[in-house]
């Protein structure tokens, strides 16, 4: 019996500490999702994304700089780390729209870090919906043509 209680007071204390290490350590990066609102445009897939993740105290620029190609209109990004960022998302393809905020991402945040944008109307390009006006050009107003004498 001494002998076990012996054991118990050698190894218990570390078992313990070793019980303590294994729990989840804190990580230093998250993961971001950034949806996109298209619902101006009966929720048609946005095609890619090009997102940029400057820090706001310019120690890092573009910590995250990737063309995502979003699934439902939405694009999760893994590994970001936390801090206060610039965040940029340029449309690539049909829309041609940019968004830009200035925002927190850190783990234990009560929006989980989600983003939400949304895309304007997007126009088909047809030839009945360009007007070009017709531009008259005046030859004696033209730089090139016009004589200067230096003195």
């Amino acid at each position: 019996m001494k002998v076990f209680i012996f054991l118990i007071l050698i190894i218990g204390p570390g078992w313990l500490m070793q019980a303590k290490a294994q729990k989840k350590k804190k990580t230093d990066s998250t993961n971001v999702t950034i949806r996109f609102n298209n619902s101006v445009n009966n929720h048609s897939p946005v095609d890619s994304v090009l997102v940029i993740f400057d820090r706001y105290n310019l120690t890092e620029a573009g910590a995250i700089k990737q063309v995502f190609y979003p699934v439902n209109n939405k694009v999760v990004i893994k590994g970001v780390p936390e801090g206060k960022f610039f965040i940029n998302v340029i449309c690539l393809g049909i829309y041609k729209d940019n968004f830009s905020e200035i925002s927190y991402v850190y783990e234990k945040r009560k929006n989980k870090n989600t983003f939400s944008f949304r895309l304007q109307p997007g126009e088909v390009y047809t030839d009945t919906s360009v007007y070009i006006p017709k531009e008259t050009i005046d030859p004696a107003k033209l730089s090139v043509l016009r004589h200067k004498v230096q003195r």
